[in-house]
């Protein structure tokens, strides 16, 4: 189970914007403020994930043609797609 603490406050930056994990080609998010979740696991043990402020991610992975219908950034799946691209880029 998934608990987000902290909303998801994002701004759009420009393609080419840096960043290491991701390419000039992706539509990209900064996070403005630090989020928080919190992951219960199967051993019933709390992990805590802090992605920090500052951090940019591309959103979920979808191919642009069906942007229009299921938009990177503007689903549900855009908040677990942070924390995915976090723990990616940061192991």
């Amino acid at each position: 189970m998934i608990d987000y603490l902290t909303q998801l406050v994002v701004t759009p930056v420009a393609r080419d914007w840096p960043a290491k994990h991701l390419g000039n080609s992706t539509d990209k998010r900064m996070l403005t403020q630090t989020f928080k979740v919190r992951v219960l696991l199967s051993d019933g043990s709390l992990l805590f994930i802090n992605v920090p402020e500052g951090y940019v991610t591309d959103g979920a992975s979808i191919p642009r043609a069906f942007h229009t219908i299921y938009h990177p950034f503007a689903t549900e799946s855009f908040w677990a797609s942070v924390v995915h691209d976090y723990i990616y880029s940061s192991s």
